[in-house]
């Protein structure tokens, strides 16, 4: 449903336009469409940014759109927040013109960079610390002399609140990765 860019609208690097017509703003690629005078957009989205971008009652994305010229279609969010596969995650945005389409495409991911830290770590990068024997011999004696002092009735301290020495670990990263596009990206640049 895209065809060539026969209007000279070149994609932003300088290239001319080729047999794909896309053109790249952020994570989304732009085409022109082939069966209108038109360009659309698809971009990957985690679900647990489309409140943000929807907003109260529809605020933000009807803002959006009335300021951009675009019509975006956001899909619904049927994962309850589990990152599913990217076409379930697909935002899309049409208008009349690559620059209003490029705009939509700008707005939202500023939206989603805005709302980030709103949205809970899901991953983490760690030393395993505890499956070294030295470790684990001297964490289980501060924790054995921990446990001794402190873990009595009077106190209502739980024993089972120490950590078993061989879990022990140095947290050193944590990540928000809320779509598979940035796990794959994760797991190739580690």
């Amino acid at each position: 449903d895209f065809s060539d860019d026969e209007d000279g609208d070149h994609p932003p690097n300088g290239s001319a336009p080729g047999p794909s017509s896309e053109a790249s703003a952020g994570g989304a690629v732009i085409r022109r469409d082939k069966d209108a005078d038109s360009f659309t957009a698809k971009m990957y989205v985690s679900p647990l940014m489309y409140g943000f971008i929807i907003g109260k009652k529809g605020a933000a994305l009807g803002e959006t759109q009335r300021l951009t010229n675009t019509i975006i279609k956001v899909p619904r969010n049927d994962t309850k927040g589990k990152a599913g596969s990217d076409e379930s995650q697909t935002i899309v945005i049409k208008g009349p013109d690559r620059a209003s389409v490029t705009a939509a495409v700008v707005r939202i991911e500023a939206i989603v960079l805005d709302n980030r830290s709103k949205v809970g770590f899901t991953h983490f990068i760690s030393i395993p610390i505890g499956k070294d024997s030295e470790v684990q011999a001297r964490a289980s004696a501060v924790i054995s002399d921990m446990k001794a002092h402190l873990v009595s009735e009077a106190r209502r301290i739980d024993p089972s609140i120490f950590q078993d020495p061989s879990w022990m670990h140095w947290t050193v990263l944590v990540l928000r990765l809320h779509t598979q596009q940035e796990l794959d990206l994760a797991k190739r640049l580690l």
